[in-house]
């Protein structure tokens, strides 16, 4: 069942070596090939990627983030985006920034994220890019990426919140822990209430 599904997920940020199967892979793409889209355009693409490269410029480039800030220059501890280490990395490329389209990206993302759980694999989203220079750095330029799908297996379940980034045995920052759904963390604790969230109009 789906809400089973979302209630045990997590944002999966550290990966085990184990790649995504190609049956499995396979089902996430048809999925999104079904996927709906307002008026039947279509103005998107979705770029399938396993580059070490692509995905280290974007994890050590792009989508890191220093005092709260994208991208920012600067001396200081980076808090980093794991989402875009994975296996498998799916980015939603839009014609343009219109609303209509971007939708269009979230919601064909979300039935990826979805069947990509279905089917035993972790996820994780970032949405924390530059979309001009993640298109470009795609061949798309003049176009814009508007999320980015991690997808493959977790190394482990942590119980603490946090792990330390380290390259060439410096470390560089941190990013979230593979944290099991049960253990509060910051992001989790912005939830509101279901009644809050949900209302029925009179």
């Amino acid at each position: 069942m789906i809400k089973d599904l979302l209630q045990k997920r997590i944002t999966a940020k550290w990966w085990s070596e184990s790649q995504v199967e190609d049956k499995k892979l396979k089902y996430i793409l048809d999925c999104i090939y079904n996927a709906p889209s307002k008026n039947g355009n279509f103005e998107y693409e979705v770029i399938v990627s396993k580059s070490s490269e692509f995905k280290d410029w974007l994890y050590y480039k792009n989508t890191f983030c220093l005092n709260g800030v994208r991208g920012a220059e600067g001396e200081g501890v980076r808090r980093y985006n794991g989402q875009v280490l994975a296996p498998v990395i799916l980015t939603w490329i839009a014609s343009d920034k219109d609303k209509e389209t971007y939708a269009d990206c979230i919601v064909s993302a979300t039935i990826a994220m979805v069947a990509a759980e279905e089917v035993g694999l972790q996820t994780g989203f970032c949405g924390c890019i530059e979309p001009g220079k993640v298109a470009k750095k795609l061949d798309r330029s003049g176009k814009t990426a508007a999320i980015i799908l991690g997808i493959g297996y977790i190394d482990q379940l942590d119980t603490d919140p946090i792990r330390k980034v380290y390259k060439d045995g410096v470390e560089l920052g941190w990013d979230h822990a593979n944290v099991k759904c049960d253990i509060p963390i910051s992001s989790r604790n912005k939830k509101p209430d279901q009644f809050d969230l949900i209302k029925f109009y009179r």
